[in-house]
């Protein structure tokens, strides 16, 4: 045990990186003419370690007590790890068992009395500030050698189990009970059978931490399986304990038999490197961490869209501010947008800006439109940069990067990214100046990301919120409803030409799905759009003044019921 212990602690030593300990520790350490312990453990929070040091011009002084320093008796020198009495940040020294103020005293414990259990009292000790190993942050360099020991502890259960079990069975081989030999009774095959799961058990979850070892993205500070694998052999130490005393009877009981002290030594695995219940909780944390993680991934990609759409409608809104004469007439909708965003009306109506912001709006949606018409620009635009400063740059630059989006979107160039492509793929028929400005705008706003070999890609879930496809409005259309204030995706008159509306339909049903004519007033009679107008009008209008067809143009993806989907020239 003092040999393994010294091994991990002398690569904590030399993680530091610092010259003056690795010159004076190391070559002992590796020669085995010095032994080292590492006391961290006090039966409290790290931060509320009552084991302090504080410094004072080119010294340390620490002052506290370790309680469960495993080797201390045999131990040269320490690696302690105690709180910064200034900062309260976890500091990490090394300490000499010959430093004055250092008392080393053994303690008497039930079992695993070999390995030395001792505490380290410090009264005063002052340190060189060279044997200072970390200068913040030591807990993480602490949760990074709990993990190994984890494993380690883990293996060496493990051992003890497998021998325990073999010697169990050898020495119930020669006893009988009732004129035939104990072994074949159901109950004592049983038990043994319980042991031997048990066993494989511990040694699945030691292998799975011991291959986990190897991981290239492996948790630098704390490992899940290394964890799992010191809590399972425990628990299953523990069992199988118990099952050799009922196994054993009264020699079970006696120190002069090997089965009393495995007993007792598997008691003190409960607390060592971390106790069963702190385990627990650990990964219960580990767990819930992980999870709102995930969500919050899973979630970014929507949240960064939202953030540019609002700017989009910001600059919208600080138009209409530059240009309103009165600010009474505004609208209390465009004075929240405004005050939202954070913009002062005095900047947006300053001296030349409302041309400028107009001017901008207008290459916008002049591009739309051309994309839309299927006519491809050489170049994109010119953009906002350098036309304001300020709060007004920041919004004008992030409403360009929904423009690109929306761009990309109808140019198939957000389909091509999902998978990694260079510049020319990602162009594909598009012009590649084009496609190289929807590119840099796309990457300046963390939409599209650019690997090391140049090649561009956008996060899948982008696709899902770009695309309109969001996971709340999946199960209304499932039968065929529209969200109110949405276009529909197909014209009503195609739909009734290629498939008939089916006899069974309940009234909600048809009552939000599209059966109207081209609207005359835009899309306000469409019955999948705004179903109350539609059911109040008793007569479809035949003229059309709005759009020839009620298209959805917000997403690409078919919105169209069930029953119309085949029909739909969207797919």
């Amino acid at each position: 045990m003092l040999i393994d212990t010294t091994v991990e602690i002398t690569e904590v030593i030399l993680s530091s990186g610092k010259r003056e300990l690795t010159d004076r520790y190391i070559p002992d350490l590796v020669a085995g003419r010095r032994y080292v312990a590492l006391g961290a453990y006090e039966s409290r929070d790290p931060y509320d370690y009552e084991t302090v040091a504080r410094p004072t011009g080119d010294e340390w002084i620490l002052n506290g007590t370790k309680n469960f320093v495993t080797g201390g008796p045999f131990a040269d020198l320490f690696v302690l790890f105690v709180r910064d009495a200034v900062s309260n940040d976890m500091l990490a020294f090394v300490v000499e068992k010959d430093d004055p103020g250092v008392t080393v005293t053994p303690l008497e414990t039930m079992g695993l009395r070999t390995m030395g259990l001792a505490q380290v009292i410090l009264h005063e000790v002052r340190l060189p500030s060279w044997r200072l190993m970390w200068r913040a942050d030591a807990l993480s360099e602490l949760n990074t050698y709990a993990r190994g020991r984890r494993t380690m502890t883990g293996c060496g259960i493990l051992g003890a189990l497998e021998s325990v079990v073999d010697n169990c069975v050898e020495s119930l081989s020669e006893r009988r009970r009732s004129g035939r030999r104990v072994l074949d009774h159901p109950n004592v095959e049983r038990s043994i059978g319980e042991m031997r799961v048990l066993l494989q058990a511990a040694r699945a979850s030691v292998y799975r931490a011991l291959d986990g070892t190897r991981a290239a993205g492996r948790d630098p500070y704390f490992d899940e399986f290394a964890t799992v694998a010191k809590h399972h052999a425990a628990e299953c130490a523990l069992r199988i304990g118990q099952l050799v005393m009922n196994l054993q009877g009264g020699e079970g009981y006696i120190s002069a038999f090997p089965w009393e002290r495995f007993v007792r030594d598997i008691t003190g695995m409960i607390g060592g490197q971390g106790s069963q219940e702190l385990l627990l909780i650990q990964m219960g944390q580990r767990t819930i961490v992980g999870l709102e993680g995930e969500r919050v991934r899973a979630d970014a990609p929507e949240r960064g869209i939202a953030v540019l759409s609002d700017s989009w409608w910001a600059l919208h809104a600080a138009e209409a501010v530059a240009h309103d004469d009165n600010a009474g007439q505004l609208t209390h909708a465009v004075r929240e947008v405004v005050s939202a965003a954070g913009l002062d009306p005095s900047d947006t109506g300053a001296a030349g800006r409302g041309g400028e912001l107009t001017a901008l709006l207008d290459r916008a949606h002049a591009l739309l439109t051309t994309v839309r018409s299927g006519r491809m620009p050489e170049t994109m635009p010119r953009g906002p940069a350098g036309l304001f400063t300020g709060r007004l740059a920041a919004a004008a630059t992030g409403a360009w990067s929904p423009l690109a989006c929306g761009v990309a979107q109808e140019t198939g160039l957000l389909a091509r990214l999902l998978q990694p492509c260079t510049l020319e793929q990602a162009a594909a028929d598009l012009p590649v100046e084009f496609t190289r400005g929807l590119l840099d705008i796309l990457a300046g706003a963390s939409v599209v990301r650019v690997d090391g070999d140049g090649r561009h890609t956008v996060d899948p879930g982008l696709e899902r919120v770009l695309m309109g496809a969001r996971a709340p409005r999946r199960s209304p259309h499932e039968y065929g409803a529209h969200w109110p204030g949405e276009r529909c995706c197909v014209p009503p008159s195609r739909v009734r030409d290629t498939n008939p509306r089916p006899a069974a339909v309940t009234r909600r049903q048809r009552s939000r799905t599209c059966w109207s004519t081209p609207c005359s007033d835009g899309w306000k009679g469409c019955r999948r759009c705004s179903p109350a107008r539609a059911r109040a009008s008793a007569a479809r209008p035949t003229t059309t003044a709005g759009p020839q067809s009620c298209w959805h143009v917000t997403s690409r993806s078919c919105r169209c019921s069930p029953w119309n989907r085949d029909g739909c020239p969207r797919r």
